[in-house]
């Protein structure tokens, strides 16, 4: 990406752009969205 498209991006283009660069946080061997899943079943919706 040239510094031209990086700086017509919308905010919002952007932050897909973060948030595809940025690695899966990892708790242990799961993901962190295994981990809020496990959380959830076990300790229901709070």
């Amino acid at each position: 990406m040239s510094p031209a498209e990086f700086w017509r991006l919308h905010p919002v283009e952007f932050w897909w752009l973060v948030q595809a660069k940025t690695p899966t946080r990892m708790y242990g061997s799961l993901t962190e969205d295994e981990v809020a899943e496990l959380y959830e079943d076990t300790y229901g919706d709070s």
